[in-house]
């Protein structure tokens, strides 16, 4: 299951990234809307609120400012979630699962 979202679901959280660096502001809203409900289904409910907290965000139309701040700090979470997961996985594999 880890590495299935690390495989199908982390991708959108990229696509929110890069649409970032390109200014594709108004196109974020939906990669943040698939990716929403895939860190409940592994155990992390507290990123599914920060991502539905910050899908809110982006439909009040923020500050770009703004909106890169929110997307920074939700960053952090995502990349601390994936390298849970990296090493958990490693864990299962050096145990045999």
């Amino acid at each position: 299951m880890f590495e299935t979202f690390l495989e199908s679901n982390l991708p959108y959280w990229d696509e929110v990234q890069t649409k970032l660096k390109a200014q594709k502001y108004d196109e974020i809203a939906k990669p943040i809307h698939t990716l929403k409900p895939s860190f409940s289904m592994i155990g992390f409910p507290e990123v599914t609120e920060q991502v539905r907290e910050y899908e809110a965000f982006v439909k009040t139309k923020p500050s770009i400012p703004d909106l890169l701040k929110g997307a920074a700090a939700l960053d952090v979470e995502v990349n601390r979630v994936k390298n849970i997961l990296i090493e958990e996985i490693s864990k299962m594999e050096a145990e045999g699962y």
